[in-house]
């Protein structure tokens, strides 16, 4: 509530293929103090996959 900025994700302009798509996330810094207004698409930078640990048995 303390930045209501309306930001969207062009999903056609995101390669989701997996032979040249890559990991990526909207970095929002550090105690997520960065916003987004209008288009963000550009702003989605490299990242690591996180690691799936698994269903509790």
């Amino acid at each position: 509530m303390l930045t209501p900025n309306t930001f969207w994700v062009d999903l056609k302009a995101v390669d989701f293929s997996p032979e040249k798509g890559k990991v990526k996330k909207l970095d929002l810094g550090p105690q997520q103090s960065r916003t987004f207004s209008g288009d963000a698409t550009a702003n989605f930078q490299q990242a690591e996959p996180f690691g799936f640990l698994g269903l509790p048995m």
